[in-house]
């Protein structure tokens, strides 16, 4: 099983709408990512894809094909000239319509395989977790997610579509977003009084939950425990 850094959204409610794609770019591009490349529309089983260099008024057009097909991805350069230069996400957006055009079964991940960056002592993990946590708190309004998380895990994680329909929790990972609706299921006071490090209203009336700075403090540890026995969930932060 292959395990990444990987911030992923379910349920994301504005996927799919005229603009959203758009409006994501735009929010990359703003926080650093300068550059984007390998860019892909439509679906790989199918072979319909379109490739371009750089971001480009050419790229804008090619996103019709995108909303057609309920597909996109590409990869988004950093700019800065870090460790290994290592810092580069693969994104992913990607949904379903229904038999009367409507946008379904909304997914959206962001990830990058060099997972050392966020646990090793002799990287700035505090620097990278919270770079990539800040593209999750850009695309949250954006998305509009049922829930989301950021982890160092597998890309599909331990939540499942089934679970977000039910507004179920399985599992507590180092980062999660809850919408409004599981907000209103657990309680907002609930949230703020969990253990953890960073607890933060949304504009939109949902919640971010933290368990700490960066993303090697907590694992199978005192922390741990104590969320896990907060929330009444089958695991945190699964090694």
């Amino acid at each position: 099983m292959s395990y990444r850094t990987t911030l992923r959204f379910l349920g994301a409610k504005e996927l799919g709408q005229p603009g959203c794609l758009e409006a994501a770019f735009d929010a990359i591009f703003g926080l650093g990512f300068p550059e984007a490349c390998y860019i892909h529309v439509g679906d790989y089983a199918t072979g319909l894809h379109a490739n371009w260099n750089t971001f480009s008024e050419q790229v804008l057009a090619g996103l019709d094909v995108a909303y057609e097909k309920g597909h996109l991805s590409f990869l988004a350069t950093d700019d800065r000239k870090d460790e290994l230069s290592y810092s580069s996400l693969w994104l992913d957006f990607s949904w379903e319509y229904t038999a009367d055009g409507r946008p379904t079964k909304q997914k959206f991940y962001a990830e990058t395989k060099n997972s050392q960056l966020f646990t090793r002592k002799e990287f700035d993990r505090e620097f990278y977790a919270q770079r990539m946590l800040s593209v999750g708190m850009k695309l949250y309004p954006i998305l509009q997610p049922e829930f989301g998380w950021m982890e160092r895990c597998p890309i599909r994680g331990y939540t499942s579509m089934k679970d977000v329909g039910s507004l179920a929790l399985p599992h507590i990972y180092w980062a999660n977003f809850f919408s409004p609706s599981y907000v209103k299921k657990l309680g907002r006071s609930f949230l703020k009084n969990a253990p953890g490090w960073r607890k933060q209203d949304l504009d939109d009336g949902g919640f971010l939950y933290v368990l700490s700075p960066d993303m090697a403090g907590t694992g199978k540890n005192k922390l741990a425990k104590e969320v896990k026995e907060y929330f009444d969930v089958t695991s945190v932060r699964r090694k």
